[in-house]
């Protein structure tokens, strides 16, 4: 076989260097996958470093996570007066990956009047479930209340649900 008619995957550098630049084009086709959602990464988990053979540039190539994901029902919760005092929050992953959360807590100028008392949500919830938090209203006198819920997952954005309510003696 003349020299001019030598594949280029015929000789041992070539070989190397076009499965090399495989290794290197499906790497990245995984990492574009992972990160869109096609191959059931990306999104919401940590973020992962891929070693690579070949890439001239150190061999490593550092894919960044996205904020964890994830839905509050009701967006805001409502006591009434003669109505009943707990009422479950559902708080759903709809990302990939599992959610780790902070203490769910109870916040502003009557936050006394309000607690967190079951949550199924702790430490973390699955990817694409959902878990619940009970909200108790126990007001000391007479008036109207007004707090907030906030759900925030570890390495993410707070979401805050508005939690009012209204007693009468």
């Amino acid at each position: 076989m003349s020299e001019r008619s030598r594949s280029f995957f015929t000789t041992t550098t070539g070989l190397v260097t076009g499965l090399a630049a495989l290794l290197t084009a499906v790497v990245g086709f995984l990492t574009v996958g992972t990160q869109l959602g096609w191959l059931g990464g990306g999104g919401d988990g940590p973020a992962t470093t891929t070693t690579v053979a070949g890439t001239g540039a150190g061999g490593v190539a550092t894919t960044a996570a996205g904020p964890p994901t994830f839905t509050v029902e009701p967006s805001r919760v409502t006591f009434e007066a003669l109505g009943q005092r707990e009422v479950l929050v559902t708080v759903r992953n709809n990302g990939t990956s599992a959610i780790t959360w902070r203490p769910f807590t109870i916040s502003g100028p009557d936050a006394a009047a309000f607690s967190v008392t079951d949550v199924s949500c702790l430490p973390q919830v699955a990817a694409g479930r959902s878990c619940e938090v009970r909200v108790r209203f126990a007001p000391p006198r007479s008036g109207d209340y007004a707090a907030r819920l906030v759900v925030e997952p570890q390495g993410g954005t707070a979401r805050e649900v508005d939690v009012t309510g209204r007693h009468i003696l």
